[in-house]
């Protein structure tokens, strides 16, 4: 039950994250980025991912701030099944 709980949150919000608005002021010069090619979760194709670091250390997809720390993004990725490199 944990670790159905823990994959819907984390595929709530790897959809919250990339359904942000794109009003974002394109603070990705010189960020570290990570590669996450996709994943079937539970019959599930979750699409390939490019997670890099902002300067204010959360984790943006797609040019939008997850609210979450770069680190604990890319963990809670690897968790649900995601290889990120």
């Amino acid at each position: 039950m944990k670790k159905v709980f823990l994959s819907a949150l984390m595929l709530g919000l790897v959809f919250t994250s990339c359904g942000g608005d794109d009003d974002s002021d394109g603070d990705d010069g010189g960020q570290t980025c990570q590669n996450c090619p996709s994943v079937v979760v539970q019959g599930q194709t979750l699409p390939a991912l490019e997670i890099c670091e902002g300067e204010n250390g959360n984790a943006f997809v797609m040019g939008t701030d997850t609210m979450v720390a770069y680190a604990q993004y890319i963990d809670g990725l690897e968790l649900i099944g995601y290889s990120c490199n």
